[in-house]
């Protein structure tokens, strides 16, 4: 008995020396994915069976116990039918080759477990190996293997199973799991390998600059990108350390601060800058930092991703200022042409042709809607280069909102809409632009007149809330679809809006006003939000409320 575990144990240990040659040997050889590398993991475990039968523990004359049975099932496991069948063949002919009383039952045994292993490829498929599956994987293999004895005479079968049987299951039950263990210990090892490698090669090829760092900001990964912009001969050169080494104190804090506010916020943050590289070279870049979280969710750096947008920016500078300058150019002579058409329109068009007098009134919307697209064009285009005058004053939101509603109170009266204000807040003040936040009420308040139904009605309400003054203009109109909630705000979204079968609206907008309000809105430290809440339609501006003191 002595012997047969003395056999066994050395078996293990070739089985343990595969696993590792192969290892060492994958990186050479033709992934298991391939009709090659299949074929070339069943010859070196067709091999390594064979090994372990020229070590086999001859348990009676002829009949032989050994772990063939674990690397047979592995083959067939891990690589499928071709690698089954390879080593199969090769084991089967060795065991004939042996030959003894127990060759028949061998080469059966060979047979079962190549089944088994090939019943668990396609069962298991390519998902990972784990322990349960193993473990259960295992429970068949061991005694699988007793099958082949049925082929024997009762009353040999019936000595073999006292003298070996509880040896065979047990070691071949262990082999098993040490086998495939092992062997998908090394599957994930090189598909780790072969997707590094090929992230590394992605890096490495960008050229954009990505890196992660460390909360102290030092360096920890680098691709050459990064290198090139901090003027470092290889990205060797730049891990371990911080831009304080590249760049001057007062420099080198400015790039550091937005590192601080993702640390301390915990939240990724995206913005355009003006970069200035190490060499004194100026562009402008699109700068991406995203915490880098533990499995635990603790953060332990910053993942930094640095686009070079100049080219970009260039265009986006090239068409403001050409818009800017079309826009400014068309205002004069629409200016007139209104002020022409106004002329016509104010004497009797009852006196006129029909069809001229349609034409007139045509004409004359439509130069409205082209100063108002002007006008709005315009006031974005100062928004967004910071042109446009925010200077705060303290004002009442009740008399301003007052004023409002009076201003708009003979906005297509055709409509029949009224407009009522529901003040909450009758004492509240607050501190912006009175000429912005006036052009935000009229935005909003057209606007409500417009998608309003004839002889509907608008609510402007006001309330309290956390420290913050609400304004809420209410209309019964259709609102909008919710599959364009998310783009309500952004420029020229209105468009969508009216061509979605959701929405056929003919009323003319330029598509701009609300994300001229937002950007407004925004300026003066408030936010503005839609909602939809009881079949209404509602657009909410909240702006910071002055407190008693700081009225004072």
């Amino acid at each position: 008995m002595n012997v047969i575990w003395g056999s066994l144990i050395a078996t293990h240990a070739i089985i343990a020396v595969f696993v590792v040659a192969w290892g060492m040997l994958e990186r050479w050889l033709p992934p298991m994915e391939k009709a090659s590398g299949r074929l070339c993991f069943g010859i070196l475990v067709g091999l390594t069976a064979i090994a372990a039968m020229s070590m086999s523990a001859e348990v009676m004359p002829g009949f032989m116990f050994d772990l063939r049975h674990p690397l047979i099932a592995a083959s067939g496991l891990f690589a499928g039918p071709l690698a089954a069948v390879v080593t199969g063949i090769m084991s089967a002919s060795y065991r004939a080759y042996l030959g003894g009383g127990g060759a028949l039952a061998g080469v059966i045994g060979i047979g079962v477990s190549a089944s088994i292993g090939l019943a668990g490829h396609y069962l298991f498929g390519s998902r990972r190996k784990s322990l349960p599956r193993v473990l259960g994987f295992a429970c068949l293999v061991g005694p699988g293997v007793l099958t082949s004895l049925l082929v024997l005479d009762a009353s040999l079968r019936s000595t073999l199973l006292q003298q070996v049987g509880l040896p065979m299951v047990v070691m071949t039950f262990l082999g098993t799991l040490v086998t495939v263990l092992l062997i998908e210990t090394e599957v994930q090892k090189r598909r780790a390998f072969q997707s590094n490698r090929l992230y590394r090669a992605m890096v490495k090829a960008m050229p954009d600059c990505l890196n992660v760092k460390d909360l102290e900001g030092r360096f920890l990964i680098a691709n050459k990108a990064t290198a090139d912009v901090l003027n470092a001969p290889e990205t060797g050169d730049i891990i371990g350390k911080t831009y304080f080494d590249f760049y001057e104190t007062e420099r080198a804090t400015e790039l550091r601060a937005m590192e601080q506010a993702v640390i301390k916020s915990g939240e990724a943050r995206q913005t355009e800058q003006l970069f200035r590289f190490v060499n004194g070279s100026e562009a402008w870049f699109s700068t991406l930092k995203v915490p880098l979280r533990d499995d635990k969710g603790q953060m332990i750096g910053i993942i930094t991703h640095n686009r070079d947008i100049t080219d970009l920016h260039n265009l986006a500078v090239q068409k403001e200022q050409f818009i800017s300058t079309v826009s400014h150019e068309l205002r004069s002579p629409v200016t007139s042409i209104r002020g022409a058409l106004g002329l016509v329109c104010s004497l009797p068009l009852s006196d006129m042709n029909p069809k001229v007098s349609k034409l007139i009134t045509t004409a004359d919307r439509n130069a409205r809607r082209l100063a108002e697209l002007i006008d709005d064009i315009l006031d974005f285009e100062k928004v967004v280069s910071g042109k446009m005058d925010f200077e705060p004053e303290e004002i009442d939101v009740a008399e301003t909102l007052s004023d409002a509603v009076d201003a708009i109170a003979h906005y297509l009266p055709e409509k029949g809409v009224s407009v009522q204000l529901d003040n909450q807040a009758p004492d509240a003040r607050i501190s912006v632009n009175p000429q912005r936040l006036n052009q935000i009420l009229s935005n909003l308040l057209s606007n409500a007149v417009k998608f309003s139904p004839e002889g509907g009605k608008v609510t402007v309400s006001t309330s309290r809330v956390s420290g913050f003054v609400q304004i809420a203009v209410c209309d019964q109109g259709p609102g909008v679809p919710p599959e364009f909630e998310a783009q309500l705000f952004e420029r020229y979204s209105q468009d969508k809006i009216r061509a979605s079968k959701a929405n056929r609206s003919n009323i003319a907008s330029t598509g701009l006003g609300l994300s001229i309000a937002k950007e407004m809105v925004n300026k003066m430290g408030g936010d503005i939000r839609y909602d939809r809440a009881s079949g209404k339609t509602a657009f909410v501006v909240s702006l910071p409320e002055l407190t008693l003191a700081q009225s004072a």
